[in-house]
């Protein structure tokens, strides 16, 4: 009777494996591989899967902002600092270039924005122009060129996306081209998206646009549909009224600012994962390209999670789902060195553990483990400390000090997730540049974030010693007859005071209300801004033509 029932265990198996094969493609999407990412089990019936979605939410949303544009930018940062949120800018890598007297270049903008965590980058084009290319020079500088002058520019970033433009559509070699280039391409139809899209759905992925035509109403209506669908959501923006507008379409902040705040609260909710769109594309693309072997057994568990794609730019967590015994309250997660505890939940009558791990990172070994501590309700890193291999080591403080839930603690540079949880994390940089860390902590209890501060510091070409740098978050910019002041630091304004060259006071305000503001219709000349914050004063002369 017991080689029958393993027999007949066998055979099952197989089948189920069988009947799990899917069609995935490669990194480049030019060639269709077979692969299982069916869960196997070698010695139990305790099995592992992957979730559709990043800590088994119900819809990915993912926030894309075209052409770039720094005024508005700094309210998108705001609102999502406010609610939690990440973005993409999908930048022009010509307009880069742009710089005036008055302000940072368009570069230096984009560097520094990236170093504070929110962002990360796409490529949209290289000088965004009206067609589809026509000839192989114009095709290699919009779609190939455009990405390696982005790589140049942002440290960091791997730019694995591509954002059409103009309404275009790309056919024949220009699509062979960015299919060769970017794992994805985003569309400007209307519509949703599959969380398992196939090779052509990848670049000609749908939209919702977020226009002047809209309301918070009705946009929350897409993230509603989203969710009822289980579907990927991606949303286009452009600039937003009250900071750029002269550009295609703005909505106001009463129509977007209740819109981001939704998301926020679906997100807090448990219910959706605000992805940027190139982890919200590394998830998807891994998860149909893994493969999971599981070898279980009521002591411990050795899983491991593989896939076919290129681990310098596939290298974003799945979320795995792991059936455990009934007697284990609390499971272990080991991975290299990176180490969680997790307590275990009941669905139906069986006990699963739901935890994130690397592809091609080493084995996952499950456990018996011992309950998680208390929730970080505070999280600080201190400046970097240089370590034998040149690289930099951080170190994470927390409140309460002793028995938190260290494995909860994520460290990210430029805005990137790396591999590596708990309270050091060692870094190397590799390139000329701004760069930017952060540590980020999640309650497992409420699911609110806690994020530390945040430590920059550039890199010389050449200089293996780093410089700390400091810069403000208080912008104050110039565009036609118009400076505006933006605010997207923590810090509140307390006053602004407006002067001319002679040092005469043409305006001061030392009842601040906003976070932002602006002044129209100004006489050409040169004025003297300060702007005065809780920790600093900032002075900047801007010449109004």
């Amino acid at each position: 009777m017991k080689k029958l029932h393993e027999t007949h265990l066998g055979l099952f198996l197989l089948t189920f494996c069988l009947s799990q094969l899917i069609f995935i493609w490669n990194v480049d999407g030019q060639t269709p591989i077979k692969k299982s990412n069916s869960s196997i089990s070698n010695s139990t019936v305790y099995a592992t899967t992957i979730c559709p979605v990043k800590d088994n939410r119900k819809a990915i949303l993912s926030i894309t902002m075209d052409d770039g544009y720094p005024n508005s930018d700094a309210y998108y940062e705001r609102q999502f600092i406010a609610n939690d949120l990440r973005a993409t800018p999908v930048l022009i890598s010509n307009w880069m270039n742009y710089s005036s007297s008055t302000a940072p270049s368009y570069k230096e903008y984009y560097q520094q924005l990236l170093t504070r965590g929110r962002f990360e980058y796409g490529s949209h084009s290289k000088s965004h122009p009206t067609t589809e290319p026509s000839t192989t020079t114009a095709s290699i500088s919009e779609i190939a060129t455009s990405r390696s002058e982005l790589l140049a520019m942002f440290p960091t970033q791997n730019v694995i996306t591509f954002t059409l433009y103009n309404g275009v559509t790309f056919t024949g070699d220009n699509l062979s081209l960015a299919k060769s280039t970017y794992s994805a391409m985003r569309s400007g139809t209307r519509g949703y998206n599959s969380l398992l899209p196939t090779e052509t759905d990848m670049y000609a992925l749908k939209v919702q646009g977020v226009l002047n035509s809209e309301t918070a109403a009705s946009m929350n209506t897409w993230v509603d549909n989203a969710l009822l669908s289980k579907q990927w959501l991606i949303e286009m923006w452009h600039a937003i009224y009250e900071y750029d507008p002269a550009t295609y379409n703005p909505p106001s902040e009463s129509i977007t600012t209740p819109h981001l705040q939704y998301i926020g609260d679906k997100q807090k909710a448990g219910l959706l994962w605000v992805a940027t769109f190139g982890e919200a594309v590394q998830y998807i693309k891994e998860r149909g390209a893994a493969t999971i072997a599981d070898d279980a057994s009521t002591t411990t568990r050795i899983i491991t999670l593989t896939d076919t794609l290129k681990n310098n730019l596939f290298n974003y967590p799945l979320t795995l789902k792991s059936e455990v015994p009934s007697s284990w309250t609390s499971v272990q997660v080991k991975q290299g060195e990176n180490i969680q505890q997790i307590t275990t939940v009941k669905e139906s009558t069986k006990y699963y553990v739901y935890y994130n791990v690397v592809p091609d990172m080493g084995n996952i070994v499950l456990t018996n483990g011992s309950a998680p501590g208390s929730d970080i309700t505070t999280l600080s890193i201190s400046n970097g400390l240089f370590g034998t291999d040149k690289s930099i080591v951080f170190t994470a403080s927390t409140l309460p000090s002793s028995g938190t839930n260290d494995g909860t603690i994520e460290w990210f540079v430029n805005g990137v997730k790396q591999f590596a949880l708990g309270r050091t994390f060692s870094f190397v940089p590799t390139l000329a540049g701004y760069y930017g860390v952060v540590a980020k902590s999640v309650s497992p209890t409420t699911l609110l974030p806690v994020y530390s501060n945040i430590v920059t510091f550039s890199v010389t070409q050449g200089q293996t010693a780093l410089q700390n740098i400091s810069y403000s978050d208080i912008k104050i910019y110039r565009k036609d007859k118009s400076i505006y002041i933006l605010n997207s630091s923590m810090e509140n304004i307390r006053s602004i005071v407006v002067c001319n060259l002679k040092g005469q006071v043409l305006f001061r305000n030392d009842d601040i209300q906003n976070a932002s503001y602006i002044f129209n219709n100004l006489n050409f000349g040169f004025y003297i801004i300060k702007v005065t914050t809780d920790k600093e004063s900032i002075t900047q002369k801007v010449l109004v033509c």
